[in-house]
């Protein structure tokens, strides 16, 4: 009877490998998100850590179609070095196989963001100021070739900083 009990407890929160499991997980961690979106303290207190990279990319997906405005899409670089003496390398051309793989530990080939998305580093960009892994922010303004992001958190480093702005500094 009780294994019963835990039983229908745990399937309450086991999501399902489908388009629908994954609109409710992102419900169940972001509720009303549409209206709250713009609220970075609603923001700084929900994540969703996913398994695999796959599951990133459709739940990143569901996510940013939820969002107002349009997708920018940044693509990585292409092209070999301008020297001419790149030895073995000289006659290869980055083949689409190479854009389609998607490698732990590498960035994909694209990345798709539109303001008020909120995104988190993967990387240690500057530890001194708190730019380290899992850091969160939401993107800002959206270029050509670059997009900026607020810090919507603070690590342990950027707590013991000294810094004069009262509430978000902008990358």
């Amino acid at each position: 009877m009780e294994s019963q009990i835990g039983l229908r407890y745990l399937m309450i929160f086991l999501i399902q490998n489908d388009e629908d499991g994954q609109q409710n997980l992102i419900a169940t961690i972001y509720p009303n998100f549409d209206p709250k979106y713009t609220d970075w303290f609603y923001l700084r207190e929900r994540g969703i850590l996913a398994p695999t990279n796959d599951d990133v990319d459709k739940i990143n997906s569901i996510i940013l179609s939820i969002l107002h405005g349009d997708v920018k899409t940044y693509m990585t670089c292409d092209t070999l070095s301008n020297s001419n003496d790149c030895g073995p390398f000289n006659d290869i051309k980055p083949p689409k196989l190479l854009y389609s793989l998607k490698i732990s530990r590498l960035p994909n080939h694209s990345l798709d963001l539109k303001v008020g998305a909120p995104v988190i580093l993967l990387k240690n960009l500057n530890q001194p100021i708190g730019l380290c892994n899992s850091t969160q922010l939401v993107v800002s303004k959206i270029e050509d070739r670059v997009a900026e992001a607020k810090v919507i958190s603070r690590s342990k480093v950027w707590r013991n900083r000294r810094h004069t702005s009262n509430q978000f500094d902008t990358l």
